[in-house]
């Protein structure tokens, strides 16, 4: 489905990444089907392979990006949204099958604000950026931290033994 064309695809399908590896999976206009208990990457990966190409919705998230690039290799067009774009569409209480459901509803809006897809450079560089500085204040806090348990033990030592000053 592209933007413009004026044609909607046979099957939308919204998907909701879990944290815990679940997924709910809405697919539209099939018969409203769900599919709320997809544990295993594997499966929702046969799942999604054996699925004929349609637009696929999913709420951003940092796994987001990985599914998208791998939905987009079996053929599938896939669109990401901001959370809170898709919490209006949300009918009743907060499930994974009802946030699929909305979010299938909200791909198809005409004025939708979609995420754009990142390479695995892009998440690389993000992951980088975010990271470095806490790096590096726990590589200075763990130096400074033997070097102090070296002064506090090893200094009498290197004094007396080493430099051959007096104990006295």
């Amino acid at each position: 489905y592209r933007a413009g064309s004026g044609k909607q695809p046979t099957n939308i399908a919204g998907w909701r990444p879990d944290r815990i590896g679940r997924a709910g999976i809405a697919l539209v206009p099939e018969g409203r089907q769900c599919f709320p208990n997809l544990t295993v990457d594997e499966h929702l990966v046969a799942f999604f392979a054996n699925l004929a190409p349609c637009l696929i919705g999913m709420e951003a998230c940092g796994s987001a990006h990985h599914w998208a690039r791998k939905l987009q290799s079996f053929g599938h067009t896939v669109k990401l949204m901001a959370p809170q774009y898709v919490k209006p569409y949300v009918k009743r209480n907060k499930t994974d099958a009802a946030d699929a459901e909305a979010i299938c509803e909200a791909v198809t809006r005409p004025n939708m604000r979609f995420v754009p897809i990142k390479t695995r450079e892009q998440q690389s560089i993000l992951a980088l950026h975010r990271g470095e500085s806490v790096n590096a204040i726990w590589l200075v806090a763990s130096t400074l931290a033997v070097l102090a348990i070296g002064y506090r033990f090893y200094s009498r030592f290197i004094a007396v033994r080493v430099l051959q000053l007096d104990g006295g």
